[in-house]
């Protein structure tokens, strides 16, 4: 009987294993993903956030281009950084979800 709980408890432990270091490498190529997308996202940010007062700073003070730029929010240009990368990121998804389709249908 020990011989048969000592096999039982040995194929779990070993099951159990394999399933911890899958399930840690899924972990880890997912924070990697959202790593790299929270990365791009602030570098976009911070381009944009360059741009808008670069354009603001270069304005002429009285001119409608300046009255305009001070209706513009504080946080528009992560807005816009967010949702130009959740764009671009939705077009790499469509495009690998039709390469996957044509890989399927070709083979």
């Amino acid at each position: 009987m020990a011989a048969f709980l000592t096999f039982i408890v040995t194929g779990l432990t070993s099951f159990f294993r394999i399933f911890v270091a899958f399930a840690a490498q899924r972990l880890g190529l997912a924070v990697i993903y959202i790593g790299v997308y929270v990365a791009a996202v602030t570098a976009l940010a911070t381009g944009f956030t360059e741009l808008f007062s670069s354009l603001a700073t270069s304005a002429p003070s009285n001119g409608f281009l300046a009255a305009g730029l001070s209706l513009v929010p504080p946080n528009a240009s992560v807005c816009i950084s967010a949702i130009s990368s959740a764009y671009a990121l939705s077009a790499l998804f469509t495009f690998h979800q039709r390469a996957l389709k044509i890989k399927v249908t070709t083979k």
